[in-house]
């Protein structure tokens, strides 16, 4: 082969490859509602009755998203032979910033709950189970069975959700290969459903679980189908694109209903398993109007900072709250808490800019193991 077709034939791979590192601003969108809507759970002294006590469903529509989006930015890599380690750095690059900073939000709070007792906002802390999980919660190992209340990340009990991130995606990036063709992967995701169903509505009677030792088999679950599934719909997308804010609009607005009206056990596995991926399917093709696309893009550049740091910090300010207040939190509501999620949002907003990003380009530029520091030229 000549090294003018060589360069057309990379030329274009080039070109693909660019195409498929569109943008997806309305995906952005569901994450950012989606992450809102946990803020609303995780917030009940805040919003009382208005809270949407099914919105942890939140969760699998986030799994979904990460296998779509991971899919579109590694699958030919990993399938052209990167390692599952340079992907595993990759990852934790991407992740480890808000994990470390949600984590340490929560040393204050379990020391005020050791000082003063959790009184239900906190883990029931002591001295000895501080000593052994904050180490252990640093380098993202979850705490050992049996202490703080059985959570697996007892500093900020959202992080499981990370932990299983990180379990599904070393999978992934080890069975790339072997998952190449679309009938094994799809063959994977209706076992993983199939596990789900049984752990989700025989075992448990529940699907919202994960992130304790007693339910960490279903936390896996949720994981595995939910983040092949996305994998699987990248795969089968739609090719166009239409750009219609009115439709990204309703999509988002679908996406609270879905997560704001009650669900039984069957309902919930139905919305797993059909809904989501169907909604993700759809947000995929749509993009919102010039108008809207920066506001998308806030709500997805955002979102992970919400809901990393969203917990401990609703727990730092309720006990100031309850001490420093005369009026009761729940009095307030649900205006204290549409503040809240305001503040939140804009915080989050800030920190994903001035920690985040450049926290993460730090981590980029240190050499992996086995790599040179390049010399400057002489």
């Amino acid at each position: 082969m000549t090294l003018v077709a060589q360069a057309v034939i990379s030329g274009r791979a080039a070109a693909s490859a660019a195409t498929e590192r569109r943008q997806y601003r309305t995906l952005d969108g569901l994450r950012g509602v989606a992450a809102l809507s946990i803020v609303i759970l995780h917030t009940p002294h805040f919003f009382n009755q208005w809270h949407l006590s099914d919105s942890f469903l939140a969760v699998d529509l986030f799994f979904v998203l990460s296998g779509f989006v991971l899919a579109a930015a590694y699958e030919p890599k990993l399938q052209a032979g990167m390692t599952a380690l340079s992907f595993l750095r990759i990852r934790l690059i991407r992740l480890y910033p808000l994990y470390l900073l949600g984590t340490l939000f929560g040393v204050p709070v379990a020391l005020m709950a050791m000082k003063f007792g959790g009184n239900g906002l906190s883990v029931d802390w002591s001295a000895g189970l501080f000593a052994i999980s904050l180490p252990l919660s640093l380098v993202m190992l979850p705490m050992p069975a049996g202490g703080a209340d059985g959570f697996l990340y007892p500093f900020n009990p959202v992080l499981w959700t990370i932990f299983f991130e990180i379990v599904v995606n070393c999978l992934y990036a080890l069975l790339a290969r072997s998952l190449r063709r679309s009938e094994s992967l799809a063959v994977l995701v209706g076992v993983s459903a199939l596990v789900l169903g049984g752990l989700g509505i025989l075992q448990y009677g529940t699907l919202e679980g994960g992130s304790t030792w007693f339910t960490f088999a279903l936390g896996l679950s949720r994981m595995m189908f939910s983040f092949f599934c996305g994998v699987l719909i990248f795969r089968f997308r739609w090719p166009g694109k239409i750009r219609s804010s009115l439709a990204t609009v309703a999509l988002l607005a679908a996406l609270l209903v879905l997560l704001g009206v009650p669900h039984s056990n069957l309902n919930a596995l139905a919305t797993i398993l059909f809904l989501f991926p169907t909604l993700v399917l759809t947000a995929s093709s749509v993009e919102p109007g010039p108008t809207l696309q920066r506001s998308f893009g806030l709500l997805g550049g955002a979102s992970y900072a919400v809901y990393a740091l969203h917990k401990p910090l609703y727990q730092i300010l309720l006990g100031f709250l309850i001490v420093a207040s005369p009026v009761r939190p729940q009095s307030m509501a649900p205006w204290i808490g549409i503040v809240y999620v305001g503040l939140m949002f804009g915080l989050c907003v800030l920190v994903d800019r001035i920690y985040d990003a450049p926290a993460r380009e730090l981590l980029r530029r240190l050499p992996a193991r086995g790599e040179q520091v390049a010399k400057p030229p002489e």
